[in-house]
């Protein structure tokens, strides 16, 4: 383009800059007119005060008149000293001088006024119906993606502009990260799969800017081996409560397993992270007491009481009354005793609390002791292996309860240990326990047996109830235990039983119940002796549910101890019974207007077996997946692309017709580059179930952006018949 050409341009631009609308004061009116008047213009600057704008303005603007370049200059200088800030008045002799100077220097002066009016000459002249002459291919060089990984790391402090996967892979390579990148990196990952992770967490635990270990979400997500690597890096990471909590938490067992009714599972997880707690320091004292305990807990489940590892339970200090206080002064650190009340759901989700130990203490003492008698019947032989650590005051009477009940010597010569009301309890004590060996649950074909332990009952009645737990469930709400009222009702059986143990010795005796085998349903067994009762409930057999949502509603399946269908079954829900529908195989339960967890009771269809569990009950909630389609390299202007629509009509899991949909309408949105809207409608649009919807659109000129926007109807039928809108959307 000539460059003088350009300068008719931008003169009207400039009017306003050049000669400014000036309200001057009276007597500056005068002046100026004294000036313009004056033959000798020298002469009526000297009237002007130094060092003021008026005296710089009028004498730049006479040596700008006649032409004193030099003489300009220096007073524009001595300006710029005077008045650092921006001056208007300057800038109408910078902006003259630019104008004036354009002849002898245009290029200067037009980069000038480009820079001052901030003016851009980068359009492309546009010839209508005239091919462009642009590239066809992109140079691999410029558009490599080493090319935009650089461009993103030198221009992108937050690396927002680079995908979840591009971020995995600046952590493969190891790419050089400012910390801000490096902690919005960590921010941002949420997969521990990537390799070189480790390294990038150590070198952020290790900078100032590090918020700690946990003060990421990935920290939490790390896999077990990856947080070795860390606490070998880092050996501080040992006392770290939260890396710790962690690192116990990935060594539960799997989803599928459940600690709780799988003892095998639950020794295995209880070996694990025994092997790692007891590696931690002193600090995680609580820790080792919560592990220990449950595994002591564990073992006298199996009849099992290890004398090494309830040793080492009593060497973790506590603040308890049995304690030998001795022995926590020499721990001397009150901040390492064991808190047997805290709660520990992050590293042993779902695990309840100790509270009070004493009576696991004590059974594991009346089991050590009883055998360790044969060995030595020495009193202070006995007690010496664990007298630091618990008082000698409170073993004693324990010993002499442990001999006395199993028989071992004769009580008188253990009396000596007790006060004679102690003793005197002992000897009226009535005992009808159940030992933790007890099954907790039994199969329909398994014989069902019952271990009781007895002291002081010549006679005992053993009762056996047969529960209704269908009529229980319905009329109740809650789970069957032992605390049913059985006023009123006649045991299906009595059996009286007779022992000539004398008052003092426990015996451990079984009691089995042949008529149960092959049956299913609940039992409570009543045990009647010596003026007291205890009761053991009987569940043989435990149904479960399988879900899904259909069309109708949630599909329930009922599955027996073997994971068979049970195909009988019936399923009761607020008091209305729900049975098998013989087409889908499953039981229907309509969907509701309060979604959420409910209470359900699956039953045979003769009521005589129930179960009581929850399920999820869903409502009538429809969602339109669509997915939209257009090749790129059809969007060009004044062309035509093809826009392809895959639509499924979503109930919950379930895939319905999508002929169900009424009054579709697809939207077609399109925003050319100078930000002008421009939407088009298309209704009647056919769907049909696997087959994918095409629409032909016409490409506008300069377009930035389209967007579609696919919207339907559907009947809500427990919304009596409401029709509800789904929308579907998508942007290129």
């Amino acid at each position: 383009m000539n460059s003088r050409n350009c300068l008719p341009i931008t003169l009207a631009a400039l009017t306003s800059i050049v000669f400014p609308t000036v309200c001057w004061a009276e007597n500056e009116v005068g002046f100026i007119e004294k000036f313009a008047l004056a033959p000798d213009r020298e002469k009526v600057l000297g009237e002007l005060v130094p060092g003021s704008e008026d005296y710089y303005f009028f004498h730049a603007l006479h040596w700008q008149n006649t032409r004193n370049a030099a003489k300009l200059a220096d007073i524009l200088e001595q300006w710029k000293k005077r008045f650092p800030n921006e001056s208007q008045r300057r800038h109408v002799i910078e902006n003259r001088a630019a104008l004036l100077d354009y002849d002898a220097s245009p290029q200067k002066t037009l980069a000038y006024l480009k820079e001052r009016l901030g003016v851009q000459f980068n359009h492309q002249q546009e010839v209508r119906d005239q091919k462009p002459a642009l590239p066809s291919t992109l140079d691999p060089k410029r558009v490599a993606r080493d090319v935009f990984e650089k461009n993103a790391l030198a221009n992108n402090g937050d690396l927002s502009v680079l995908s979840d996967t591009a971020l995995e892979s600046l952590i493969a390579n190891k790419a050089t990260l400012t910390v801000q990148q490096r902690r919005a990196l960590l921010g941002r990952l949420h997969r521990p799969d990537v390799r070189n992770l480790p390294e990038l967490i150590i070198a952020d635990l290790k900078s100032e800017e590090s918020g700690g270990f946990g003060s990421f979400e990935i920290h939490r997500a790390l896999l077990p081996a990856q947080l070795d690597v860390l606490a070998k890096a880092i050996p501080d990471l040992a006392t770290n409560e939260v890396f710790v909590f962690t690192r116990l938490r990935k060594l539960a067992p799997g989803a599928d397993t459940d600690v709780e009714f799988d003892p095998v599972e639950r020794e295995a997880w209880l070996d694990r992270v025994w092997a790692y707690a007891k590696t931690l320091p002193p600090t995680f004292n609580t820790v080792k007491a919560h592990i220990l305990f449950r595994r002591l807990d564990h073992d006298r489940k199996k009849g099992v009481y290890d004398r090494a590892r309830f040793l080492e339970y009593l060497k973790v200090p506590r603040q308890l009354d049995y304690v030998n206080p001795k022995w926590l002064e020499k721990r001397n650190n009150d901040e390492n005793l064991a808190d047997l009340g805290r709660e520990f759901d992050e590293p042993f989700p779902g695990a309840r609390p100790i509270g009070n130990d004493e009576p696991l203490v004590r059974e594991y003492f009346l089991r050590l002791f009883t055998d360790g008698a044969a060995k030595s019947g020495d009193v202070d032989t006995m007690l010496a292996p664990w007298s630091d650590y618990v008082r000698t005051s409170w073993l004693k009477p324990v010993l002499a309860e442990a001999m006395i009940v199993n028989g071992i010597g004769s009580a008188e010569r253990w009396a000596s240990l007790l006060t004679p009301q102690e003793f005197q309890a002992i000897k009226e004590r009535v005992d009808i326990e159940f030992p933790r060996t007890n099954a907790a649950q039994f199969q329909p074909v398994d014989d069902v047996q019952v271990d009781v332990v007895l002291k002081n009952t010549p006679k005992l009645i053993v009762k056996i109830y047969e529960l209704n737990a269908l009529n229980f469930f319905l009329s109740q709400h809650r789970q069957l235990n032992t605390d049913l009222s059985l006023d009123g009702l006649v045991a299906n059986s009595e059996q009286t039983h007779t022992f000539d143990n004398g008052p003092f010795k426990r015996t451990r005796q079984t009691f089995k119940f042949p008529e149960l085998k092959g049956r299913r349903g609940e039992w409570i067994v009543e045990f009647i002796g010596g003026g007291r009762s205890s009761r053991a409930l009987v569940r043989k057999g435990q149904w479960q549910l399988l879900q899904q949502t259909g069309p109708g509603g949630d599909l329930l399946t009922v599955l027996d101890e073997n994971g068979a269908q049970v195909k009988d079954a019936v399923a009761w829900l607020d008091g209305r019974k729900l049975s098998l529908d013989e087409k889908l195989g499953r039981i229907v339960v309509p969907f509701t207007q309060q979604p959420g967890e409910r209470p359900i009771v699956i039953a045979s269809a003769d009521g005589s077996f129930a179960t009581l569990t929850q399920f999820e009950h869903h409502s009538e909630e429809y969602t339109l997946d669509a997915q939209f389609h257009i090749e790129r390299e059809q969007l060009l202007a004044r062309r035509e692309a093809t826009l392809a629509i895959r639509t499924a009509l979503m109930l919950g899991e379930s895939q319905l017709d999508p002929r169900l949909l009424t009054e579709p309408k697809l939207t077609i949105t399109s925003v050319s580059l100078d930000g002008i809207s421009t939407t088009r409608e298309v209704k009647d649009l056919k769907f049909s179930a696997g087959s994918v919807l095409t629409h032909t659109l016409s490409v506008p000129e300069r377009v930035a952006q389209i967007s579609v926007t696919l919207s339907a109807k559907v009947d809500v039928l427990t919304a009596g018949g409401e029709k509800r809108t789904l929308n579907a959307s998508h942007s290129w």
